[in-house]
């Protein structure tokens, strides 16, 4: 027989799953898409005009702000490309100028990162020229994928105004600096290219000892100008990060390049030029900058003769060197240049800048000489100015190796 109704058994199943953490998400999400929501919609004062630029420049968002800045809602904006369509279009620039710079700058904030308070102006939908400050921030997504970026515009009070005027003046003016050095540098490697090439015709005719020196002279003299061309951006010598370029060369064709430098204001003021240097110096095959080498001795050479007193002033040069033994076949040599003259010698306030920071300096001379001093330094020299009764001279202390075939040491103290 059947059982009872009442006695029959129901068996029930109940699954569970714990969905903390995604609430906790949820909620997170939910808040901040109504804070997301409250910037977008937001009519305050306080929330400045927002517009967010995707990965192909279309605009992706366009608050309220932004609709009482321009005058034009956002669907109507909303997918419309924003260089060319909405900004140059609905939104008219004075010039296409501002057009292309605002392009670069949304580029910039897709691809490359940040960008803070650039000056911007375009008409608003009743023909209102707004003046404003744009700044751009790239939008990662959750992998930290650039995809686009959010665009902040600060109107532009009647207090700033005048310190924005002022910032594309001084930007101008420095391109514009910029723009003459870039051609007296092109039109410096053009005549040089010219020296260049009758030195070489000149080279397949010379045929004496002393017309071959001129020419490996003035070849020492084209690198040099040639290095002074490319080291235009003075702050790698103040940081010290430019790069040295190594050969290898003889001592006498440096003392030649620059005793031959200075030959026409010595002859001009009716100074003496003093140097007996032996030959088993000026044969030194040594490895090292040898452009920049002639223009740090070159410097110190020259504000010696600018300083010194004529027609009885005279100008000396002498080498005290010393050799140390590192390896086989490679060896440093330490070398000193004294460079004398007569005379009360150069101002205090003219050595003080070469020593102090290049930003102190106020003459053309400080400035050379501090920059001199920095290209030794790098080569791991160093400068001295001494003062003494009758005379005044530079000591420059410089190592440097030397790849000879024969160990040979010259003796210490010995004095050319």
């Amino acid at each position: 027989m059947p059982a009872p109704a009442e006695t029959a058994l129901t068996m029930s199943l109940l699954a569970c799953q714990d969905i903390t953490s995604k609430k906790v998400t949820m909620d997170k999400f939910i808040r901040l898409q109504g804070d997301y929501e409250a910037i977008i919609q937001s009519r305050s004062p306080l929330v400045p005009a927002i517009f967010a630029v995707d990965d192909n420049a279309c605009c992706a968002e366009w608050n309220a702000a932004m609709e009482i800045l321009t005058g034009w809602m956002r669907h109507e904006v909303i997918g419309r490309t924003l260089p060319g369509d909405i900004f140059g279009g609905l939104c008219r620039h004075k010039g296409q100028e501002t057009l292309t710079k605002f392009s670069v700058l949304l580029y910039q904030a897709i691809t490359m990162g940040d960008t803070d308070h650039f000056p911007f102006g375009f008409f608003d939908k009743k023909g209102n020229f707004v003046e404003v400050l744009l700044t751009t921030s790239k939008r990662l997504d959750s992998s930290g994928k650039v995809f686009g970026g959010f665009c902040f515009l600060q109107v532009v009070s009647p207090k700033t105004k005048p310190a924005i005027e002022e910032a594309p003046r001084e930007d101008s003016e420095f391109s514009r600096k910029v723009k003459e050095l870039a051609y007296v540098r092109q039109e410096m490697k053009n005549a040089l290219n010219g020296i260049c090439f009758i030195r070489r015709l000149l080279e397949n005719t010379a045929t004496t000892e002393n017309q071959k020196q001129v020419l490996e002279t003035s070849d020492a003299c084209e690198r040099q100008m040639m290095t002074i061309i490319s080291d235009m951006g003075l702050s790698t010598i103040d940081k010290g990060s430019m790069d040295l370029n190594f050969n290898e060369f003889i001592l006498a064709s440096v003392l030649d390049v620059v005793i031959s430098q200075v030959m026409i204001p010595l002859r001009e003021k009716n100074l003496r030029m003093l140097h007996k240097i032996p030959e088993e110096i000026k044969s030194l095959s040594l490895y090292g900058d040898q452009a920049r080498l002639q223009l740090v001795l070159l410097e110190f050479l020259e504000n010696i003769v600018q300083h010194t007193s004529f027609p009885d002033g005279w100008v000396e040069i002498k080498i005290l060197p010393g050799l140390k033994l590192i390896q086989d076949r490679s060896e440093i040599v330490r070398l000193q240049f004294r460079m004398t003259h007569s005379g009360k010698g150069l101002q205090s306030s003219l050595i003080q800048e070469m020593f102090e920071d290049r930003n102190n300096a106020t003459s053309q001379e400080g400035v050379c000489l501090n920059l001199s001093r920095k290209l030794l330094s790098k080569m791991n020299g160093q400068v001295h100015y001494i003062r003494e009764q009758s005379k005044c001279y530079f000591i420059v202390d410089l190592e440097m190796t030397s790849k000879l075939d024969k160990r040979k040491v010259l003796p210490d103290g010995m004095s050319i």
